[in-house]
């Protein structure tokens, strides 16, 4: 099976599907991280080695530009999204309610997704959220994390050079409480858990709304 993981950040995949992503490698899995951002950029290779991505790229675009350049990012994802042709994708809640660029990189992930295999598709698309608690963000999947995978994330905080450590700290603070949260609510052995929300599109006879 082939993985697609598009985030904004360095931070915003690993806080939001780096377990999963662990769990698919450790299954024999083909995992693609795409980042859109040119924020910390320089902290990407370091961290892809520690988790164990080998297939990875940046589109470099200036944190939050992602709004004014939409369209840019749309055809920038759309051919990524086409020639990898993945079973499944990852991306991040495209809310109003959440950072503009975290919006946009998602919107434009489901738009590319779309393009690539239309609105009837067997490939899945799924939602993941960061560090900020977000109203409308309902996850219907849970994955459990081991106590090593947990680790194994707060390991590749420490290990983002770009960030002083103070920015490190909230960043692990934030990945911590988000997890204990999606850890309660499947009440997770561990207390651990990353979440995700399926995207379902419906296409019904106009009689029937």
């Amino acid at each position: 099976m082939k993985v697609l993981s598009v985030s904004a950040h360095i931070a915003d995949g690993l806080i939001g599907c780096g377990g999963i992503m662990m769990q698919l490698m450790a299954q024999g899995h083909e995992v693609k991280v795409v980042y859109t951002s040119d924020m910390k950029r320089d902290a990407i290779p370091t961290v892809m080695e520690h988790l164990g991505v080998r297939d990875f790229e940046t589109l470099d675009f200036p944190i939050n530009a992602q709004e004014d350049r939409f369209a840019e990012l749309q055809d920038k994802l759309s051919p990524i999204v086409a020639d990898t042709a993945p079973d499944v994708t990852l991306t991040l809640w495209p809310s109003e309610q959440v950072l503009s660029d975290h919006c946009m990189t998602g919107r434009a992930t489901q738009e590319a997704f779309l393009n690539a295999f239309g609105m009837e598709s067997e490939n899945r698309l799924y939602f993941f959220e960061v560090t900020q608690y977000v109203p409308d963000f309902h996850p219907e999947i849970y994955v459990e994390l081991s106590e090593e995978q947990w680790q194994k994330k707060a390991d590749c905080i420490s290990r983002m050079d770009a960030y002083n450590e103070r920015e490190k700290e909230l960043i692990l603070e934030e990945m911590e409480l988000r997890a204990l949260q999606h850890g309660a609510e499947c009440a997770a052995a561990s207390s651990y858990a990353e979440a995700l929300a399926p995207f379902r599109p419906m296409i019904i006879p106009v009689d029937s709304l």
